[in-house]
């Protein structure tokens, strides 16, 4: 919705020149609208800036030129965006992802940007509570309304909204504090020192590159499902490693007492150690037999 004296060709066609140099799925979203509509956009402005967890900042013809978040176009920047309130309020309510765009001071116009979850999203949460995961939160940048709807939707009951990179970190480094463990799965710039700080972090293929780098662990498949999948791997792999420790510790240590009290001679013992490590190896190499995974049940 474009205001003071603006139409709605000129503000996407600007916005979508902005955003056309950013990965983020918001800046994709107005650039793909602009392509829908056949809106050509020649870039005029200067180089973009990135302003973290924010949006981003230009100058176009000496004006500075913001695209962003409520925080950061009023907030930080003074511009005054009360003449879309009657809108906003409305898409607050449907649970939108809101956009400013001001140039020299003066609001534009304003976005309202459905994000859907992930169609796997509810049966991945439902799939990790049935296999021992106690709790889910969400840390989102998104305003209250969205971040409720989408909780709603895929069925998590904690949730904290309008989340700064700062403070993620924070929420993490607090939740260790307090004794959990605690596996962070993210794929933005916004996500990498919370992803850094968690226990385990878990990075989607086409996440940005510093929280690539910051992951522990960067799913080679694009969805969700690869998480539960990755817990059962993880868990049946750590109770092999156990198993065979378990059994190897045994062995040796009948071998050793055989030995020390005259029951096996050396040559057995040597032969009976042998084929005890042997029998580990091979234990190690079987196939795993992992668990369908389920969206039943919740713990």
């Amino acid at each position: 919705v474009a205001c003071n004296g603006w139409n709605r060709a000129e503000t996407l066609r600007l916005a979508a020149c902005l955003e056309e140099h950013f990965p983020h799925p918001v800046a994709k979203a107005v650039v793909r609208q602009a392509a829908a509509e056949g809106l050509e956009h020649d870039e005029h402005h200067a180089m973009v800036e990135y302003v973290t967890a924010h949006g981003v900042a230009s100058c176009l013809e000496g004006s500075r030129v913001l695209l962003g978040s409520r925080h950061f176009v009023e907030e930080d920047e003074g511009v005054d965006v009360t003449p879309l309130d009657q809108h906003v309020d409305r898409w607050n309510e449907q649970g939108y992802t809101i956009l400013y765009l001001t140039m020299g001071g003066e609001l534009l116009a304003g976005f309202a940007l459905d994000d859907p979850p992930r169609p796997e999203a509810a049966q991945v949460i439902s799939a990790l509570r049935s296999m021992g995961v106690q709790r889910v939160i969400m840390l989102t940048g998104d305003l209250d309304g969205m971040a409720e709807r989408m909780a709603r939707e895929i069925g998590i009951t904690e949730w904290v909204a309008q989340a700064l990179p700062d403070d993620k970190f924070r929420y993490i480094k607090e939740l260790k504090h307090n004794g959990h463990t605690v596996a962070m799965v993210g794929d933005g710039l916004n996500d990498a020192a919370a992803l850094a700080e968690a226990s385990v972090g878990c990075c989607m293929r086409r996440g940005a590159d510093m929280a690539r780098d910051a992951a522990d662990i960067v799913l080679t498949q694009n969805e969700l499902m690869a998480l539960p999948l990755l817990r059962s791997l993880a868990t049946a792999t750590l109770s092999r490693v156990q198993g065979n420790f378990g059994f190897i510790v045994g062995a040796n240590s009948l071998l050793l007492l055989g030995g020390l009290f005259g029951v096996t001679s050396p040559p057995l013992g040597a032969f009976l150690h042998n084929a005890a490590t042997v029998a580990v190896a091979a234990n190690a190499l079987r196939p795993y037999s992992l668990p369908a995974i389920t969206s039943g049940g919740s713990r």
